[in-house]
């Protein structure tokens, strides 16, 4: 199963999990739209080509449903965020808690570069905060080597690091997540985030009504990828920044 409704995380899956793996992109080096290239086209193709192999419902699926189906053993294989199975492999959250295996977001091996899709979720002070100062020392202590210790260890090894030298604290490499933190890991190296481009969110809305469809069987990969060059292309003629 696959994250498929009409916004979420659903384009930049496509883009960095799949188009990306097969040499495509959205723009080029200068920032100019490039929607509809073969290697777009392919990607798009082969992603929703697994959607067969999906139970009812996809095109309803957000990042909150994907390790909830998983977890209700209703599919058996699927690109899910990790904080968000950290939630679903628990006993008493799923009747198939410790059985899960963890692998990271695969590669296709007729293409020589490597993506996945990685989000980071940050700690920021906000420009109306009253209190400041005790935000930047809640931030402090929050990265704090020790605090990431004391968090995991009586978590029972279960979280997201913020350090990279959390992975190697004995309370993670022996949790009964290590798997998933490999996962993660092995992720994390080729992982990508959304491009910057000021009118995202608007090439977002366009862009991601057009995989769903194609996805739906609505349009095919190349008419949706056509279609999405002349709606980018109206949106920016250089996007990135």
């Amino acid at each position: 199963m696959l994250e498929g409704i009409k916004g979420g995380t659903t384009l930049w899956t496509v883009l960095n999990a799949f188009v990306k793996n097969f040499g495509g992109d959205i723009f080029d080096a200068e920032g100019r739209p490039t929607v509809n290239r073969p290697e777009n086209v392919a990607g798009v193709k082969f992603w929703a080509d697994l959607w067969k192999f999906s139970p009812p419902g996809q095109a309803e699926y957000s990042l909150i449903d994907v390790p909830t189906v998983m977890g209700n053993g209703i599919a058996a294989q699927t690109l899910a965020w990790s904080d968000f199975v950290l939630g679903i492999d628990q006993p008493g959250k799923s009747k198939l808690a410790g059985k899960f295996v963890y692998a990271g977001s695969p590669a296709n091996a007729q293409w020589k570069q490597r993506s996945a899709e990685t989000e980071p979720s940050g700690i920021v002070i906000s420009k109306h905060s009253k209190q400041p100062e005790a935000t930047y020392l809640f931030m402090q202590w929050m990265v704090d080597k020790n605090t990431q210790q004391q968090l995991f260890t009586k978590s029972g090894g279960a979280g997201v690091p913020i350090r990279r030298s959390t992975w190697a604290l004995p309370v993670v490499k022996q949790s009964k997540f290590a798997g998933l933190y490999v996962a993660m890991q092995e992720s994390l190296k080729y992982g990508a985030a959304k491009p910057k481009a000021p009118k995202l969110y608007e090439i977002m809305d366009v862009l991601v009504g057009l995989v769903q469809e194609v996805g739906l069987g609505k349009k095919t990969a190349d008419q949706a990828m056509k279609e999405g060059q002349e709606k980018v292309q109206a949106i920016c003629a250089k996007c990135t920044l």
